[in-house]
């Protein structure tokens, strides 16, 4: 459910950082190849300018791509502590009342734990194939006019 919620902002991010990484090696490229022309022409300053205009383009592509990944992977722990932290309520409420004992509350608890910690591995796991997709999918765009 997490990741069809955040499959729009997953392939914004990723087509920005995407189209940032080629205009930023586009731009290299055109420098290294007119760099001569550059000089006779006395137009370092404009070169410079375009070109650092391209990489604070590239920088803010990939802090939005960073952002997004830092946020992705702070759902599972917040989703596993706030689960923890509802079954401590129950479990307690449960043990006063005498339908379960300290060793079924604990066991249950540090299963909370493990499921939690199995799902944020899954879902970097999800992440990281989403990534490696959609890398092959711009690759077959490029390679298919």
């Amino acid at each position: 459910i997490w990741m069809a919620i955040r499959r729009a902002t997953l392939h914004e991010v990723q087509d920005a950082k995407v189209k940032a990484a080629n205009d930023l090696v586009r731009g290299v490229h055109q420098a290294c190849m007119n760099f001569s022309m550059i000089l006779d022409y006395r137009k370092r300053s404009k070169a410079v300018d375009r070109f650092s205009a391209t990489a604070m383009n590239y920088r803010k592509a990939t802090a939005a791509g960073a952002l997004v990944d830092i946020n992705n992977g702070r759902f599972f722990p917040w989703l596993t502590t706030l689960s923890m932290a509802a079954y401590a309520v129950i479990g307690v409420q449960q043990l006063q009342e005498g339908l379960t004992n300290i060793g079924t509350f604990v066991a249950t608890f540090g299963i909370f734990h493990e499921v939690g910690h199995e799902l944020e591995a899954g879902y970097e796991i999800m992440i990281e194939m989403f990534q490696a997709f959609h890398a092959v999918k711009q690759l077959t765009y490029m390679l298919n006019p």
